[in-house]
Formats: structure tokens, C-alpha cells, sequence
């Protein structure tokens, strides 16, 4: 739920989180267990490491 610009590359770590619970979710259906390891910072190819978001 919400709206998260899936273009915008400071929604890196959002967007994929979303898609992480979205398969636990398909994977829970069919009555598999699923786990998501949650990294603490993720940085997307043209995000700058002095960008100020770190």
C-alpha cells in the first residue's frame, strides 16, 4: 500500500523489499516456508556514495 516511485532510484531498497514480500506471500500460498534477509543499505547504479542519503 502507498505510492513508491518505482523510477526513482532512492526507492531501491522499497521497491525491493515490496517485491520480496510479494513472493513470501505467493510462496506462502502453496504452503512453503519463506525467509527475507534484509540488508542494511542497498545502493542502486548512479546513486553517488557522497549523495547525502548514507
Amino acid at each position: 500500500m502507498g505510492g513508491i516511485d518505482p523510477l526513482n532510484i532512492h526507492n531501491v531498497y522499497a521497491c525491493a523489499k515490496r517485491g520480496a514480500e510479494t513472493l513470501c506471500a505467493c510462496y506462502s500460498h502453496k504452503n512453503m516456508i519463506c525467509k527475507i534477509v534484509r540488508p542494511s543499505q542497498i545502493l542502486a547504479g548512479g546513486i553517488a556514495l557522497d549523495d547525502g542519503i548514507l
